[in-house]
């Protein structure tokens, strides 16, 4: 009995993994650049933002010692999505509707793989720099 998935499995997890997100997500990478004092900033650009199909959950249940939270949200996106640790994720489209103030949200640690897509964990921004 082999305790591996053949590449015929693979693609067929991965297509159906992908068919069930029905919801949609920009996903800007960060730039770093320096300010007048040469400190870091990292600026997000949503202009050129990578659009991908996702899975949504704003109800996580991802907690430190079983009683803080430290998620907000966790997001699935197909295996071949590019996305680092310091990227942002905005929803655009929650079960096929636009949503029209998006919330953005940073990405916590870095992704997880499974043999049919990735697992995001996601903080929501509120320190204005999401514009």
């Amino acid at each position: 009995m082999s305790l591996t998935f053949s590449a015929g499995e693979l693609d067929g997890m991965r297509d159906v993994q992908t068919a069930h997100m029905m919801d949609s997500c920009l996903i800007a990478e960060p730039t770093s650049t320096t300010n007048a004092d040469n400190v870091p900033e990292d600026s997000f650009n949503w202009t050129n933002a990578a659009q991908s199909p996702c899975g949504f959950n704003a109800n996580p249940s991802k907690e430190l010692l079983d009683q803080v939270p430290s998620s907000e949200a966790v997001v699935r996106l197909p295996i071949d999505t590019d996305i680092s640790n310091g990227a942002r994720v905005r929803v655009t489209k929650r079960f096929g509707e636009t949503q029209t103030a998006p919330i953005t949200y940073g990405v916590i640690g870095m992704p997880r793989q499974g043999p049919s897509g990735l697992l995001v964990w996601l903080v929501k921004i509120t320190d204005g720099s999401d514009a």
